[in-house]
Parts: C-alpha cells; sequence; structure tokens
C-alpha cells in the first residue's frame, strides 16, 4: 500500500501491483540517465516527451525495473493514465509551500 506523505503512488500494471515514488535516489538515477536537471526534466514532460515518461517510470518505480519494462508498463496503463498516475507522485514529491 503506497503512503502518500512519502509521496507514494499505488496501481496495477502488468498484473502485479506496483508503487511509484520520487525520492531523492530516484530523482538523481532519472537526472543522471537524461543527463538534464529536474526542472528541464519537468519542463520537457510538460511538452509531451514520451521518452521522459518512460525514463521517470524507470526511475520512480520501487523495486526497479528496465526501461523496456517501463515502457512496457506505460503501454498497459494507456499513456493517459501512466501520465496522470506520473503527475499525481511528481506533486507529491514536489508539495507547493504554504
Amino acid at each position: 500500500m503506497a503512503n502518500p506523505h512519502k509521496g507514494e503512488v499505488s496501481f496495477e500494471a502488468g498484473g502485479q501491483p506496483r508503487t511509484l515514488r520520487f525520492d531523492t535516489n530516484a530523482i538523481c538515477a532519472v537526472e543522471g540517465h537524461l543527463d538534464l536537471g529536474i526542472d528541464e526534466i519537468v519542463a520537457r514532460l510538460e511538452r509531451g516527451r514520451l521518452s521522459i515518461v518512460r525514463a521517470l517510470y524507470w526511475g520512480g518505480l520501487v523495486g526497479g525495473v528496465t526501461l523496456i519494462e517501463a515502457g512496457n508498463l506505460i503501454d498497459d496503463l494507456g499513456y493517459k493514465r501512466a501520465n496522470d498516475l506520473l503527475r499525481e507522485a511528481l506533486a507529491l514529491a514536489f508539495p507547493k509551500s504554504e
């Protein structure tokens, strides 16, 4: 079960329960893979770059998956649902200050 206080989002894909979380290690892994900072990653996500979505799933899935497996999960979820889950997890990782 996901813990939203830790920035976790739960869903099912590929016949298995999954958790998406963007902690420091996940963000650093994606930044290193893409050779981009998180601000540029989010900007490119806003422009609809599927490669960014896949890289974020690769880095953010608890338990780890390959890039190919991340793409397969996105296909299983459908792009809209995958993007909605991703945005939810990113919003939890970067809450707006009050």
